[in-house]
């Protein structure tokens, strides 16, 4: 049976001389956690979560907005007039919907950092999360974002980024389960 590095500190403090000693030292018992990196790591991450989510509101809600999407028939009413109206451009849409998935998935493994250390190898388990959670959710941010800029130039070393990061989320998740 594995022992708890916090249970063994009390224990041994316990056995030199027979008495808890506690002040503002003693109780700081976060050290002796295994991972409790990740837990801060958790919170950094979450920080940035809420901040990508508000930004991607503001940037994609001025360009709904604004004059940046184009007129188009809708086609002819009854009468035979046409109708005007504004059009989604597929493009935003597809922006819209990246940067989405990316945060989605970064708000979820936000979450999930923080059971890192209650897992059997914490720091294994938490540093394929971290670094999945940066290359598959920022490729999703940085698409979402400036789709139109790479549309042709980098397309194939985002898509291999957002591969890598799936994959070690994947792996992150199957080594919290071993």
């Amino acid at each position: 049976m594995r022992s708890h590095p916090l249970l063994d500190a009390l224990f041994k403090q316990l056995k030199s001389d027979g008495k808890l000693k506690v002040d503002k030292y003693s109780m700081n018992f976060t050290r002796f956690i295994p991972g409790y990196v990740f837990v801060r790591a958790a919170g950094i991450s979450g920080v940035l979560a809420v901040a990508m989510g508000t930004y991607g509101i503001y940037v994609f809600k001025a360009k709904v907005e604004n004059d940046e999407l184009p007129v188009a028939s809708t086609g002819k009413t009854q009468k035979g007039e046409i109708r005007k109206g504004r059009v989604l451009d597929v493009d935003l849409m597809k922006r819209m919907y990246i940067y989405d998935i990316g945060f989605k998935l970064h708000l979820f493994h936000t979450v999930a950092l923080l059971a890192i250390p209650l897992t059997r190898m914490p720091y294994l388990v938490g540093s394929l999360m971290l670094t999945g959670l940066v290359l598959l959710s920022g490729s999703c941010y940085y698409e979402g974002l400036y789709y139109q800029r790479i549309k042709s130039q980098h397309s194939k070393f985002l898509t291999a980024t957002m591969y890598s990061g799936g994959l070690f989320l994947l792996g992150s998740w199957l080594t919290m389960v071993m």
